[in-house]
Parts: structure tokens; sequence; C-alpha cells
């Protein structure tokens, strides 16, 4: 069943414009790329899903008909990342202990790099611990908070971003070394897309 107390927010809401698509949908190995993002998320030890839609949200919306997500519909998806937070992190479960930010560009992390970083930060037996993935000295995506951040991102200023919170409590980051690279590919161009086709292909 997984965790009962980290749920991942899944940013799905942007309208993909230079990929040349809604990301969500995207063809990735034969799944819709939200589906696979999905499917990662709740094959992990997280207690489920929170995902923000907006661009064609009306098609994206039959992908998040599973148990254990919630879906919500941002409609100032055109403006900043952080209005979709929000929206998520309104939604977040009083029960919640923490939450991953977990942007659905980030299309290749896996449910192993989810529980890696659940499972540290419920080692850490802290209630303010971040935890994030690093490869090879790089620090990838998603991003795991403990739920009493979901305060002081709320209380943020338009035209912030999540980030301010993390370069606030830098001290409080605990590194999760992953295997591979996953947690740093970002989807974001056509190329972008056939390359992580490639990899998922083998190629």
């Amino acid at each position: 069943m997984g965790s009962p107390s980290i749920v991942d927010l899944i940013l799905a809401a942007g309208r993909g414009t230079r990929v040349g698509g809604t990301k969500g949908l995207l063809d990735l190995g034969g799944r819709p790329l939200l589906t696979r993002v999905l499917d990662e998320v709740l094959g992990s030890a997280a207690a489920g899903a929170i995902v923000v839609l907006g661009a064609e949200a009306e098609r994206v919306l039959p992908l998040t008909r599973r148990p254990r997500v919630h879906a919500l519909y941002n409609p100032d998806f055109r403006s900043e990342q952080l209005l979709s937070i929000r929206l998520a992190l309104k939604a977040l479960p009083s029960a919640a202990a923490g939450f991953l930010i977990h942007p659905v560009d980030h299309c290749l992390v896996t449910r192993r790099d989810l529980d890696a970083m659940i499972a540290t930060f419920e080692a850490s037996g802290s209630d303010r611990a971040i935890v994030r993935p690093r490869h090879e000295g790089q620090w990838g995506h998603p991003v795991l908070y403990a739920a009493p951040y979901a305060e002081e991102i709320l209380a943020l200023a338009a035209g912030d971003s999540a980030r301010a919170v993390y370069r606030r409590h830098l001290d409080r980051v605990v590194a999760v070394e992953v295997p591979d690279d996953s947690c740093l590919f970002d989807l974001d161009t056509p190329e972008d897309l056939e390359a992580a086709r490639r990899r998922l292909a083998g190629a």
C-alpha cells in the first residue's frame, strides 16, 4: 500500500510548447508519459499522488482515474509553476509527513529512486528534512520536503518559486545517491523526447 505519509505532487499543467505538445499525453514507450510517471509513483512507497492539470485537461484527466490519485485543475496554467504547487499543497492530506514536488518533465524517475528517497526521509527522524536525489555529484528531481515546508511555500510571493524555500534550508538537505542519471533527465524538447524513447527501448 505504501507509506501513509508521503504524497507525490505531479505538476502536469504546462502546454509543452517547446516539445510540441502537452507532455502528459506524449507517447513514451507505448504509454502516455503521465501514465508512465504514475506507474512508477504508485509502484513506490508513496501513499499516492496529486496531479495538477492545465493544458488539454479534458484529455489528460482520464489518465489520472486510478486509485490513490487525486487530480486538480489549474485555470491559470499559463502562468507560473508556483500556482500549481500551491493548488497541490492546499489539497495535501493533513496526515502527510512529507511531499515530493515532481514536475512531469522528469519522466524517467523510477520507483527505486522514490523508494530510496522515502526511506532516507523516514530514517532521518526529522520533521524538517529535505531529501534530494544526486547522481555523480549532480542534484536531480523530484525533491522531497517535510510537511512543515508547505506553509512556507504557500507564503511565497508571486514570481517566486519553491527553490527559494529550498535555498533557505540548504543545511537541512540530505542527498540520496542514485545509481543512474534518471533523476537528472528533463524532457523539454523533441530531441529530449527521442532520447527518452531510446533509453526506454534500451537503445
